[in-house]
């Protein structure tokens, strides 16, 4: 019995791949959602102007906005970044970078809320 590749995906990233999201991917998550609402603010567009844009529901875009999706898909992100015009490696860095900076100052925001 063969499987189709979408069947594959689903079960490997769902069944096999996921783990448990830690403190530090909720912080990452926290700081990605301050980019992207960023540079929505930068293209002046409101959160339903970039749902359309980057054909993704209104209310996931608006929980990664708020950094409380700390596991969202990559093809999500990918989507966002290129509604926003964002390359996708630059955020990816800067999300992180400001999530390790926030972690060495000891800071705490909201990493974490909604979980």
């Amino acid at each position: 019995m063969t499987i189709s590749f979408k069947v594959f995906l689903y079960q490997y990233y769902y069944c096999i791949s996921r783990r448990e999201l830690t403190d530090s991917d909720w912080l990452r998550a926290e700081q990605l959602g301050i980019l992207l609402t960023s540079s929505k603010r930068k293209n002046r567009l409101s959160v339903q102007q970039l749902s359309d844009r980057a054909a993704i529901g209104y209310e996931t875009v608006r929980s990664l906005l708020a950094g409380k999706s700390a596991g969202p898909s990559f093809f999500l992100v990918a989507d966002l970044a290129e509604a926003l015009g964002e390359p996708l490696g630059e955020l990816a860095e800067k999300a992180r970078a400001a999530a390790e900076e926030k972690e060495k100052t000891g800071k705490s925001g909201s990493a974490g809320a909604g979980r």
